[in-house]
């Protein structure tokens, strides 16, 4: 169990999706938004969600408003957008680094390095952690050097 908990935005492949599935991170974020750059298709999506266990589906939407639209498509455990994760009757706020004032049980976003997650461990307040997938160099192929510094951080 990581100290914290990881909500992963913008799964655009099964590496990805593998890779912080067996972290154990909370949510594997996907782009709902089809003008979106990491937006999959919903049959890739269910594609991908099929080969991992673990991890919450989150949908990244534009508004939260619009996730009920989704439902009949995807079978989401949670949807998100730039404000906030909503969980079923749960919502927990994603709130910048840079703007500080943490928030018990609020998403950080936008820290840059292991010293911010250092200090965002420290704060000891249930907080949780924004981070993104990326592109693979081929398909199965990427370098997770940088994450796992900071998943070295995150293990107990």
């Amino acid at each position: 169990m990581l100290r914290l908990k990881i909500a992963v935005l913008s799964i655009n492949n099964l590496t990805d999706a593998r890779y912080f599935a067996a972290y154990g991170v909370d949510y594997l974020g996907f782009d709902l938004n089809p003008e979106g750059s990491d937006f999959l298709g919903y049959d890739k999506i269910n594609e991908i969600v099929e080969w991992v266990e673990g991890p919450k589906t989150l949908g990244q939407l534009t508004d939260v408003a619009g996730a009920n639209l989704f439902e009949e498509v995807l079978q989401l455990d949670a949807v998100c957008d730039a404000q906030k994760i909503v969980d079923g009757k749960e919502e927990f706020p994603i709130i910048n680094f840079a703007d500080g004032g943490f928030t018990k049980g609020a998403f950080i976003d936008g820290f840059d390095g292991v010293e911010d997650i250092q200090f965002i461990i420290e704060q000891g307040m249930e907080l949780g952690l924004i981070l993104r997938g990326g592109d693979e160099t081929k398909v199965g192929v990427k370098s997770y050097d940088e994450l796992d510094v900071i998943f070295e951080l995150l293990l107990p």
